[in-house]
C-alpha cells in the first residue's frame, strides 16, 4: 500500500473509522477541492476551509487525515460542527495575519451571545510558523471544547474565549472547557496581546490538564499565559496546569495569569508554576463574589522559581490583590524564592479590600539577591484607599538565603488599614523584624499579633516601627521566640518537642491543613496540624 486512498480502501485503516456517520474528510495528500467529491473516506477533500463551506449542519464532524494543511485565511467553523483529527500528524499550518481581536486562523464566531456551539475540536496541531498571529478565537458561542490540540509558534495568541462585546454579556458564554492541550510560544507583548489563553465573558469555564509554555521569545516580548484583561468572567475553574515562563522578562511585567473585573468563583487549584513574574495577579477595578461562596479561591499551587533574582523593574509576586477585592482565599500554596509570595496593594483613593484570608502556605526562600525589599505578605494602601480584615493564620514564612530580605509581614500604609489578624505563624530570619510598619505616614488601626513562632529575625523578633509611625490598638501575646524544630530545612512537618505543636490559640476557621488533612483542633503554630 502505497498511498493513502489504498489504505483507506483496504479494511485496515488504523488511524479513524472509514464511513463514520456524519463524518467528512480532509486529506492533505490525496484530497480534491471539488464539489463533486462527498467528502467520504473515498472522496476526500484537500483543505479545511472547503471542508467547512460543505459541511455546515450541527452535528456533523470534520476528520482531518494525517498531513500537512496550510491555511492563509481565516477558517470559519460553523456552529455544531467539530473538527478532530489523528493527533500531532493531522497538523494544520495557519499563516493568517491579522490586528482584528476575534480573528484567527480558527474562527467559531456567532452573531448572537450565547449561541450553542455543540462541537469539540480534538487531536491535532497548529503551527503559526511564527507568522500567523493567532490559532483558535471563540466568540459568543457555549459548549465548545478543545482537547488534545498542541499549538506552536503563533505570533500573538493561542486560544481566545469571548462571550460578547467586551462589556458585561446579557447571555454568557457556559459550559465551554480546555483541556489536555499543549500550547507554547503563542503570546507576546504587542497590538494584540492575547496571551497562550485569553478570556472574556465566560461563565463556568473548564481549563485543565493543559500544558503551557511562554519562554521563547526575546526578553521583554513573553506574554501572558492567561490574559483576562477585557474582564467579566466568572466561575472560572483553572487547575492541574503546568505552567512556564522566563524568570525575568527584561522590563516588562511577566505574567502568568493575569485577571480583571472578575464576578466570582474564580478557582485556581493544583497547578504548578515554574519561573519569575507575578503568577496569579486579581486586577482591574473590583472584583467581587456575586453568587458564589468567594471571589477568587487559589490553593494546592506550587510556584517556583529556580533561584533568587536581583531586584527587578516590577516585583516578583504569587499572588497579588489591587483595587477593589473582597472575599479572597489563599491557602496550601508552596512558594519558593518570590519576592513578594502574597501582596495586597490598593493604589487608588476610595479604593475598598477586605475579608482576604492567607492561610496554610508555606513560602520558602523569600527575597533577592540585592535587595532587602521583600517579605511574606505586603499590606499596602495608598492615600484614601481602605485595606481591612486580612487573615494571616498559619503560615511558614522563611527569608532566602541571598540579601536578607525585610520582614516576614511588611506594613507601607498611607491610606488606612484594619483588623489585621497574624496569628499562629512561623516567620524566620528576616532582617528588621517579623512584622515591620514601615514609615508612610497613614493610619493602621487594630493589628493583632498573636501565637506566632518569631525566630532568626531582626530586633529581637520583635514588631519594628519606623519613627514617626504608630499603631492604634496593637494587640501582642503568646510569640514564641525559639525554634521550631522542623524535620528537616526543607520538610517543615514538626518534630516531637516542637514548641509550636498545641502552642496556638484554638480557633476553627479553617477545616484542612498545608497536608490536606482534616483540622479537628487547630492549636498547632505553622502549616500542618499533623504530624
Amino acid at each position: 500500500m502505497n498511498n493513502w486512498s489504498e489504505v483507506l480502501t483496504s479494511n485496515v485503516y488504523k488511524y479513524g473509522k472509514i464511513n463514520e456517520p456524519n463524518t467528512f474528510y480532509v486529506d492533505p495528500v490525496n484530497g480534491l477541492d471539488n464539489a463533486n467529491r462527498s467528502g467520504n473516506p473515498y472522496e476526500s477533500w484537500r483543505t479545511l476551509t472547503y471542508a467547512c463551506s460543505r459541511v455546515t449542519t450541527p452535528g456533523n464532524k470534520i476528520h482531518l487525515c494525517p498531513g500537512t494543511i496550510t491555511e492563509a485565511n481565516i477558517v470559519d467553523v460553523p456552529a455544531g460542527v467539530s473538527i478532530e483529527g489523528e493527533g500531532d500528524v493531522s497538523i494544520i499550518i495557519g499563516t493568517f495575519v491579522t490586528i482584528g481581536n476575534t480573528q484567527a486562523t480558527l474562527r467559531l464566531q456567532s452573531a448572537a451571545e450565547g449561541t450553542n456551539g455543540n462541537q469539540t475540536l480534538r487531536n491535532f496541531r497548529m503551527d503559526g510558523q511564527l507568522t500567523g498571529n493567532a490559532a483558535i478565537s471563540v466568540v459568543m458561542r457555549s459548549n465548545v471544547k478543545i482537547e488534545n490540540v498542541t499549538i506552536v509558534d503563533f505570533n500573538q495568541g493561542g486560544i481566545y474565549f469571548r462571550g460578547g462585546n467586551l462589556v458585561l454579556p446579557v447571555i454568557w458564554a457556559t459550559g465551554n472547557e480546555i483541556s489536555n492541550c499543549r500550547i507554547i510560544n503563542s503570546s507576546t507583548r504587542g497590538p494584540i496581546n492575547r496571551g497562550l489563553i485569553r478570556l472574556c465573558g465566560q461563565q463556568d469555564i473548564l481549563i485543565h490538564h493543559n500544558l503551557l509554555d511562554q519562554t521563547g521569545h526575546a526578553a521583554g516580548f513573553n506574554g501572558n499565559i492567561i490574559d483576562a484583561v477585557d474582564g467579566n468572567n466568572m466561575g472560572v475553574k483553572f487547575y492541574n496546569n503546568e505552567c512556564y515562563k522566563p524568570n525575568t522578562d527584561g522590563g516588562a511585567w511577566a505574567f502568568f495569569l493575569e485577571f480583571w473585573d472578575s464576578i466570582g468563583g474564580m478557582e485556581i487549584y493544583n497547578n504548578r508554576f515554574f519561573g519569575g513574574g507575578c503568577f496569579v495577579d486579581i486586577a482591574g477595578v473590583t472584583n467581587v463574589r456575586g453568587n458564589y461562596p468567594y471571589a477568587w479561591y487559589v490553593h494546592d499551587n506550587s510556584m517556583i522559581q529556580d533561584n533568587l533574582e536581583a531586584m527587578q523593574v516590577h516585583f516578583t509576586v504569587g499572588v497579588a490583590i489591587e483595587r477593589n477585592c473582597r472575599d479572597v482565599f489563599i491557602t496550601r500554596n508552596y512558594m519558593r524564592n518570590i519576592q513578594f509570595p502574597t501582596y495586597c496593594s490598593i493604589a487608588i483613593a476610595g479604593d475598598i479590600c477586605e475579608n482576604i484570608h492567607i492561610y496554610y502556605n508555606i513560602f520558602e526562600s523569600v527575597g533577592l539577591t540585592d535587595n532587602d525589599w521583600a517579605a511574606g505578605l505586603m499590606l499596602r494602601p495608598a492615600v484614601g484607599a481602605i485595606l481591612r480584615t486580612i487573615y494571616f493564620y498559619n503560615n511558614v514564612v522563611i527569608a532566602g538565603a541571598g540579601w536578607p530580605p525585610i520582614a516576614g509581614v511588611l506594613v507601607q500604609c498611607e491610606g488606612s488599614l484594619t483588623d489585621v489578624y497574624i496569628r499562629k505563624n512561623i516567620i524566620l530570619n528576616f532582617n528588621d523584624g517579623c512584622i515591620d510598619i514601615y514609615g508612610a505616614a497613614g493610619q493602621t488601626v487594630t493589628l493583632y499579633n498573636q501565637f506566632n513562632i518569631m525566630f532568626g529575625n531582626g530586633n529581637a523578633n520583635d514588631v519594628y516601627i519606623t519613627p514617626g509611625e504608630s499603631i492604634t490598638n496593637y494587640v501582642v501575646n503568646d510569640i514564641i521566640k525559639a525554634d521550631p524544630l522542623f524535620v528537616s530545612a526543607n520538610n517543615f512537618h514538626l518534630q516531637a518537642g516542637s514548641p509550636a505543636i498545641n502552642a496556638g490559640l484554638p480557633t476553627f476557621d479553617y477545616t484542612e491543613d498545608f497536608d490536606k488533612k482534616k483540622i479537628v483542633a487547630n492549636v498547632n503554630i505553622g502549616a500542618y496540624e499533623q504530624n
